[in-house]
């Protein structure tokens, strides 16, 4: 609370040489300079009040969206619905500049303008990025999956969290194309229905390993390693989506932010297979 009351004064008064106890700045406090310091100097514990601050600030930058009222979790499957066909109808609205564009015509009519709806485009680009020589059967499977209320929700918030946390991301159709973190994300959404259904059993089937699959290519294409059993909820954003690494039974809520580097990994001690890695809560920034 000190914190928005001391950005609130600075934007809205002159600057001034006082001393902040907060960000133990002598200099003009202004705007800037108190973003600066609370980048700079902010206590672990008021860390994730400054990202709150941050994806308010964005959300009013991106009203165009029509972000205002979406929970990750809390939003009906419909609204989910709703919020996806508006997304996908401004991912096509900026991509119609690029399809006239040589060097990028090629790439949104193939991740954008032959769609439908965004769990399409997200299967055509994951696949595209990871498939292979697997990439015709691989499509096919995971065309339904996408299609899956949690999976919709995976995809749609992290897609949001992506644009409001991130002060570069200047547009919905960047995060989409671009970042690796999010394709990662969403392959693990697809790897994880398919380790579901393929483990029920209680033994690996070929859906397993199809999961697994996934997840080995990711490592090796994305630097992200997740395994398929492991839990992650709605609206996260792996920022730079490099050397992450998130073991079987870890359990991840929602609105989480995580920095590359980052280990969500086991002690090494035998559990005897129950649960051996850790449980993060919703609304957390993670970093190494």
């Amino acid at each position: 609370s000190h914190r928005v009351k001391c950005l609130h004064r600075a934007e809205h008064t002159p600057a001034r040489h006082t001393p902040c106890r907060l960000y133990r700045h002598c200099g003009p406090v202004t705007a800037s300079s108190l973003r600066v310091q609370q980048r700079l100097r902010t206590p672990p514990a008021c860390q994730h009040a400054a990202l709150l601050l941050k994806e308010q600030e964005r959300a009013i930058s991106c009203s165009k969206y029509e972000f205002a009222g979406f929970s990750y979790v809390q939003s009906s499957n419909t609204d989910v619905q709703v919020m996806s066909a508006q997304i996908f109808n401004q991912l096509r609205e900026e991509a119609a500049p690029l399809s006239q564009q040589p060097l990028t015509s090629d790439l949104v009519r193939r991740c954008v303008l032959t769609h439908d709806d965004l769990p399409s485009a997200m299967v055509a680009i994951i696949v595209e990025k990871i498939g292979g020589a697997d990439a015709l059967a691989m499509h096919e499977r995971l065309r339904p999956i996408a299609k899956l209320p949690t999976v919709v929700r995976g995809i749609v918030s992290d897609l949001v969290k992506a644009v409001l946390a991130d002060p570069a991301c200047v547009s919905l159709l960047q995060p989409m194309l671009f970042f690796k973190g999010y394709h990662a994300l969403t392959a693990h959404r697809f790897a994880h229905e398919l380790w579901r259904a393929g483990s029920a059993s209680g033994t690996l089937s070929a859906d397993s390993y199809a999961a697994l699959m996934i997840q080995s290519r990711c490592s090796e294409l994305f630097g992200v390693d997740v395994h398929p059993a492991a839990t992650l909820g709605p609206g996260i954003m792996l920022d730079h989506g490099t050397g992450i690494v998130i073991g079987s039974t870890a359990l991840i809520g929602s609105d989480v932010y995580c920095l590359h580097g980052v280990t969500i990994g086991a002690s090494g001690k035998p559990t005897g297979g129950e649960k051996r890695h850790p449980t993060i809560g919703s609304r957390c920034i993670l970093g190494a």
